[in-house]
């Protein structure tokens, strides 16, 4: 590494949010002090805890621009495969959600390069005819005993 500063552009803005950082996490450590020395405080350990996550997210950042262009392309990367894993996981539920169910639906979207267990589960013919007999005879009402009440997910 021949630039330990890869962008003079860059340097006033880690500065500027490492700053920021250092006045959030004393007035955190402060409020900890004065309210809540010995004992958890709710509101407190939450502002911490968040105050902690910016920290290590300048951190990451600051380290992806250390290794210059390549540095942030790979972090981009990888926050682009995680962000559409969550993505593919959490879809069916909102699916549910709105179709005003509490579970997941039919019409569940499947992205095999993200969920292969998922797609193989959906090409087998029991698992194909038995949801295809749920989702016709399924009624948007509420359950009429507490025994029907239980979720199928």
């Amino acid at each position: 590494m021949e630039n330990p500063i890869p962008s003079m552009y860059a340097l006033p803005i880690f500065m500027g949010a490492v700053a920021v950082l250092i006045i959030a996490s004393m007035i955190g450590w402060v409020l900890k002090l004065r309210f809540a020395p010995e004992q958890p405080h709710a509101v407190i350990d939450n502002l911490n805890s968040r105050i902690r996550a910016w920290w290590w997210m300048v951190g990451v950042l600051a380290a992806a621009f250390w290794f210059d262009k390549q540095g942030v392309i790979i972090l981009f990367a990888l926050l682009f495969v995680v962000f559409q894993a969550v993505f593919a996981w959490a879809t069916p539920f909102a699916d549910g959600i709105e179709a005003g169910q509490g579970r997941r639906t039919t019409r569940s979207r499947v992205y095999p390069g993200i969920a292969p267990a998922q797609a193989s589960a959906r090409s087998s013919p029991a698992l194909r005819s038995a949801t295809r007999s749920a989702g016709s005879s399924r009624s948007r009402e509420a359950p009429s005993s507490p025994s029907t009440a239980v979720s199928t997910w």
